[in-house]
Parts: structure tokens; sequence; C-alpha cells
């Protein structure tokens, strides 16, 4: 947020959590939320990309990322190992594992 200028203590009126998307979506069409951030895709699945300005937008890059971006890609999902797991192995898992590259 910050780097489009939106400091959310200081620019909204509140800040609230909502589980789902779809909820966050709702809010803001209905105008009782100034904002709301989600994860990439569910503009899309919602199908109202194009009736809310998304601040710092990147056109959607097919391939290999099809939905619409405001802040870096970043992975949805983290790799952790146990401590009894040799950092070599660990190291070498996760090596192979970024050396697939995209689906």
């Amino acid at each position: 947020l910050a780097a489009v200028g939106v400091e959310p203590l200081v620019d909204l009126r509140q800040v609230r959590f909502f589980l789902r998307p779809s909820d966050v979506i709702t809010h803001v069409l209905a105008g009782s939320a100034d904002a709301g951030l989600v994860r990439a895709g569910a503009l899309e699945e919602a199908g109202v990309e194009e009736e809310v300005e998304v601040l710092g937008a990147q056109p959607p890059q097919t391939p290999p990322f099809p939905f619409l971006l405001s802040t870096a890609l970043l992975p949805a999902t983290t790799l952790v190992a146990l401590p009894v797991v040799p950092s070599d192995v660990a190291q070498a898992v996760q090596a192979r594992l970024l050396a697939l590259g995209p689906a």
C-alpha cells in the first residue's frame, strides 16, 4: 500500500478483516469499505476486474500469470523443514523444486 501512497491507518476510515475474498469485494463495490486486499485472481473469479480501480495494477502476463497484479508475485505456500533435516538435504530439495519452473 505504501508503494501507491496509501497509509491504511491514516487514509482509511477503519480496518476490518473478512474470511472470504468475495466479502471484501462485496463491501468495496457497495461502498461500505474504502479499499480491500484480495489474492491474485479473486477479482477475475468474481467477474469484477473492470468495476474496481486496482492501485498499482500491472496487466496480466499470459503466460505465465493471467491475473492482474498490484504487488510482487510471491509463492502462495511456504516450504519448511524440521530441525532434524540436514541443511544440505533441505537446500537440495529447495533447489530441485525451484528448478521445476512454472506449472
